[in-house]
């Protein structure tokens, strides 16, 4: 149903004993290369970036987080508050 490629798990899907440790699952070596160019960005999972921009992170309350199926969350509902001594203003994700 969802379109898993199970030739490129390093385990048979039978020894997954939860559908957990199934999407956990650990990959074959090199069935998937990895971009490692610079200004390059990989995301370890089988899915879409659906948006790409610029937040505030001053304030996490504001800035949303789209799920699948069009749930959508507070980026600070998602990952709670920022830790003691954070200093937003030179934070960089890059």
């Amino acid at each position: 149903a969802y379109d898993c490629k199970l030739d490129e798990a390093r385990h048979p899907v039978e020894s997954y004993t939860s559908l957990s440790k199934f999407f956990l699952r650990p990959l074959k070596d090199g069935v998937r290369k990895v971009d490692m160019s610079e200004g390059t960005m990989v995301s370890p999972v089988d899915g879409k970036v659906l948006h790409v921009g610029e937040s505030d992170m001053s304030d996490l309350s504001n800035v949303r987080l789209e799920q699948v199926k069009g749930v959508t969350y507070a980026l600070n509902e998602f990952v709670g508050a920022y830790p003691e001594g954070f200093d937003r203003d030179s934070f960089e994700t890059a």
